[in-house]
C-alpha cells in the first residue's frame, strides 16, 4: 500500500508540473483583456493601451526576499514610468496583509488561494526554498519580522515577470527557478526602452482565457 500511495503522489506531481509547463507564457503569446483589482489603486487593466505592463508575481509579502524584490523595483520607478512601463505585482497574500501598501505606487494584487499563479503556470518552490542563491540572498536582506524561506510553507510559489505591450502581446517572460530568482528592475528597464509598445502578436490560442 505505501508503494502505491509513493506512486500514485509521484504521478500527481509529474502530472501538475507538466500542466504548468504548458500553461507558462511565452513571448509572441496573446492575453486577453483583463482587469485585476488591487487594494491600493483600484481595478488595473492588462493590456493598458500605450504602454508597457510588466505582471510581477511574488511570494508572501512577509518573506524578506519578495519585499526585497518589491523594493528594487520601487527604487527604479520615476525611470521605469518614464519608459512607459506599467508594473503591477501579484502578491501570495491576502488583502489584509498588503495593507500597509495602499501608498504605494504601483498596484498591489492580492492572490492568497493562487488562482493567478496557477492560470499563469507558476509552480510552487517546494524543495526550491533551500536553493544555495535563495538561502544566501534571504540572509543577507531579512529584517526582524521577516518570515525566512526555509521556514516557510513549500506552498509558496516562485516568483516570476510576464511583460507585455500595450496590444496583449508578450514581448518577455522569466520564470523563477528558486524564490530570488526574478527579473532584476534594472533589466526590466533596458528590455523596456527597447520594446516597441503596439506590435501585435502572431500567437493567440492559450489552453485557457483570463
Amino acid at each position: 500500500m505505501f508503494r502505491f500511495n509513493a506512486a500514485k503522489n509521484l504521478y500527481r506531481s509529474i502530472i501538475v508540473i507538466v500542466m504548468a509547463k504548458r500553461l507558462k507564457f511565452k513571448e509572441d503569446d496573446h492575453i486577453a483583456g483583463i482587469r485585476l483589482a488591487s487594494i491600493n489603486m483600484g481595478d488595473v487593466s492588462i493590456p493598458s493601451e500605450g504602454q508597457l505592463t510588466l505582471l510581477q508575481f511574488r511570494a508572501s509579502i512577509s518573506s524578506a526576499l519578495a519585499q526585497y524584490q518589491w523594493a528594487k523595483y520601487q527604487r527604479l520607478l520615476p525611470q521605469l514610468q518614464e519608459a512607459k512601463l506599467q508594473i503591477i505585482t501579484v502578491f501570495y497574500s491576502d488583502e489584509t496583509s498588503l495593507k500597509h501598501l495602499v501608498t504605494a505606487q504601483t498596484p498591489a494584487i492580492p492572490d492568497p488561494n493562487g488562482q493567478l499563479f496557477r492560470q499563469f503556470g507558476i509552480n510552487k518552490a517546494g524543495i526550491k526554498n533551500f536553493h544555495p542563491a535563495a538561502l544566501l540572498a534571504q540572509y543577507v536582506f531579512a529584517k526582524p519580522g521577516h518570515v525566512k524561506i526555509s521556514e516557510a510553507p513549500v506552498s509558496q510559489p516562485l516568483p516570476a515577470d510576464v511583460l507585455i505591450n500595450g496590444q496583449g502581446k508578450v514581448v518577455y517572460s522569466h520564470y523563477g527557478r528558486h524564490p530570488n530568482d526574478y527579473l532584476p528592475a534594472k533589466r526590466a528597464l533596458a528590455i523596456a526602452k527597447r520594446t516597441p509598445v503596439s506590435e501585435v502578436a502572431t500567437i493567440r490560442k492559450r489552453p485557457f482565457e483570463l
